[in-house]
């Protein structure tokens, strides 16, 4: 399996190019949240493209069978245990995020001492790297890893685990942190 190419229009997949006018033919209608919009950088602009990304489970909630040979059957996507590829947040996303961060910001008024942010921040980073398969991917998405975070990192996972790939979305790696990954 990988990717699948959709569009958000149902006309658009009913034109005769795509689903013709004769013979049996099956459309399937899909309720999906993670479907990525690729419409901007697509040639065929008007065909309001849509990704479905690898894994996507779906569940069948109807189907119906009209007169002219179409069978249509309508889908409905469902959360999957395995994730074959990071989904990636949209800018209204991150600007969602980030405004709901201010948010919570604001509201918290416990001071936590920086020994026990920090002790929790490496149990958090332990689990993490515990859970990482030797010569696999590691997620360590908004960990917001310290210079002496990116050192474990290197060392259990670049060096002892051999890793093939990190994955530091808002991980707030500085630049001296991206300095020692790449000489890892």
């Amino acid at each position: 399996s990988g990717f699948s190419s959709c569009s958000a229009i149902r006309d658009i997949s009913e034109n005769d190019h795509f689903l013709g006018q004769t013979g049996a033919r099956t459309l399937f209608v899909i309720d999906c949240t993670k479907g990525k919009d690729i419409g901007k950088h697509s040639y065929f602009k008007k065909e309001n493209e849509v990704l479905l990304l690898p894994a996507t489970h779906v569940k069948v909630t109807s189907h119906e069978q009209e007169s002219n040979n179409l069978h249509v059957i309508h889908l409905q996507e469902i959360e999957s245990s395995h994730v074959l590829l990071e989904s990636v947040s949209s800018e209204k996303e991150i600007q969602n995020l980030k405004k709901m961060s201010i948010r919570k910001t604001k509201l918290r008024t416990l001071i936590i001492s920086a020994t026990i942010l920090e002790r929790y921040r490496n149990i958090k980073l332990k689990e993490c790297i515990l859970r990482c398969k030797p010569e696999s991917e590691a997620y360590l998405n908004g960990k917001r890893l310290t210079k002496s975070d990116v050192e474990v990192v290197v060392q259990e996972l670049i060096k002892e685990k051999k890793c093939r790939s990190l994955f530091l979305r808002e991980s707030h790696v500085t630049s001296e942190g991206a300095l020692i990954i790449s000489e890892a």
